[in-house]
């Protein structure tokens, strides 16, 4: 239904703590995005070189607001972590452990993707397969892994309905659109045959498979794709203008892509580059493998010269997120960054604003239609738009009324400039935002031109 009512917008502008199924949830409702409200970060700190990358990444899930997951080998491992935490002035009692033996640290692979059944049992997981041959332990980890958060799990496991699907070919905007590569369409069968699965255990309505890039060995969408919001898609580019044969084949697929709004994507270029690891393999140092935790984006640099423009880049596709990068040079030539080496645990309950950008300058004079969809766990109760004027000329709150489910309210335009906004909706004791930080000074803006219409 939410995925309606979002193109009616276009049209009009194993334990005790989890349950375990073998088969398909009956109706799940939506599978969130990276982007949205998020209650934990699951990570994998393996004591080493990566300690000071591991400790950075607790740190700033903590002053986003989530609750770092750190996944450990044994209790000695936990011991060590919460020395080295203490001796650096991190807050330990704030941090939580699960003891799990796997085989590699890449908890974004193995681990169940996150959805939304219904009201009843809003969290769930979907359990894919992960190479059960070669990495049975990390197979097998979600099953204790998603018992922390008391939540049902489905297994993809039946042979008329198994799926094997790696967490860095996932990526979703939270309105039935899925991202992948052609690498899971070739290990399953075909394309109908994965957007089937992925129809059953996570409402998806849409998959797009991704070309390889040629110029590295064959990479996880997540090392050259981010999507930023259900509009905005981070794009990677090889810096000093290198062409890549499989980047232009995916540029030109990207270019005939609508969003869940029905207009084309917004696409941001951000440099990456190609290094050579102690076998002399092409190993890709990217920016697009990154972690959207709240109000925080955590970007992984490489002691370059294009960390700052990558770090600047981000915070002029999202502003008012708080942007912080460290140094991934170890870990990316183990094949990954911050983001193959987290999970994000979405909240248990929120408010989505479905909401399209403006795409058009507008007059003063004219009026402005600002429109939204909400999804929620509750009954929607109230949505307001707040818009902050250019020049000093202060701001406004505006109550949006809904007519055949869509929010709407109308606002003349008062000045030239930069006109900034954001939407709150208010369902019971939820409270949603678009953009998602609209909460810690993140807003959209639209801009207003000289002249009377």
């Amino acid at each position: 239904m939410f995925h309606t009512v979002v193109r009616m917008i276009c049209c009009l502008a194993v334990s005790s703590g989890a349950t375990l199924s073998v088969r398909a949830p009956k109706a799940p409702e939506r599978t969130p995005a990276e982007f949205e409200p998020v209650q934990a970060v699951l990570l994998q700190w393996r004591p080493g070189p990566s300690n000071g990358l591991y400790a950075f990444l607790v740190e700033h899930v903590l002053l986003a607001g989530a609750t770092p997951v750190v996944v450990v080998l044994d209790r000695s491992q936990q011991a060590e972590i919460n020395e080295y935490m203490r001796r650096h002035g991190i807050a330990t009692k704030d941090v939580d452990f699960v003891v799990q033996r796997t085989d590699s640290a890449w908890v974004r692979d193995y681990s169940a993707i996150p959805f939304y059944e219904d009201s009843r049992t809003p969290l769930a997981f979907a359990d894919f397969l992960y190479q059960p041959e070669a990495r049975p332990r990390d197979d097998l980890a979600p099953l204790e892994l998603c018992s922390d958060f008391r939540a049902p799990v489905y297994r993809a496991r039946r042979s008329s309905d198994s799926l094997l699907l790696e967490g860095g070919d996932f990526l979703t905007d939270g309105y039935g659109t899925v991202f992948t590569s052609v690498t899971v369409a070739e290990a399953n069968g075909g394309t109908e045959q994965v957007a089937e699965r992925l129809s059953q255990f996570l409402a998806v309505d849409q998959v797009h498979f991704m070309p390889h890039l040629s110029t590295a060995p064959p990479t996880h969408i997540d090392m050259h794709l981010k999507l930023l919001d259900e509009e905005t898609l981070l794009l990677g580019a090889f810096a000093g203008g290198g062409r890549d044969a499989g980047l232009r084949a995916t540029e030109e697929y990207l270019a005939g892509l609508r969003t869940c709004y029905g207009g084309p994507y917004r696409v941001v270029r951000v440099p990456f580059f190609v290094i050579h690891n102690r076998r002399r393999k092409p190993v890709l140092c990217t920016y697009t493998n990154a972690l959207i935790v709240n109000n925080y984006v955590l970007v992984p640099l490489y002691g370059a010269r294009t960390d700052q423009q990558a770090l600047l880049t981000y915070e002029l596709a999202m502003p008012g997120y708080h942007v912080a990068g460290y140094d991934c040079s170890h870990s990316i030539r183990a094949g990954g960054a911050i983001h193959c080496m987290t999970r994000e645990i979405p909240a248990e309950r929120v408010v989505c604003i479905a909401h399209p950008r403006f795409t058009r300058s507008y007059c003063e004079g004219e009026t402005i239609v600002f429109q939204a969809a909400c999804w929620a766990h509750e009954r929607v109760d109230r949505v307001t738009l707040h818009i902050g004027y250019p020049d000093g000329l202060g701001s406004e709150i505006h109550e949006m009324t809904a007519v055949d489910g869509v929010y709407r309210a109308d606002v003349v335009a008062r000045a030239p400039g930069e006109l900034r906004y954001f939407i709150r909706a208010e369902a019971g004791d939820l409270v949603g935002y678009k953009p998602q930080n609209g909460y810690d000074s993140g807003y959209l803006s639209l801009y207003v031109v000289a002249g009377q219409v």
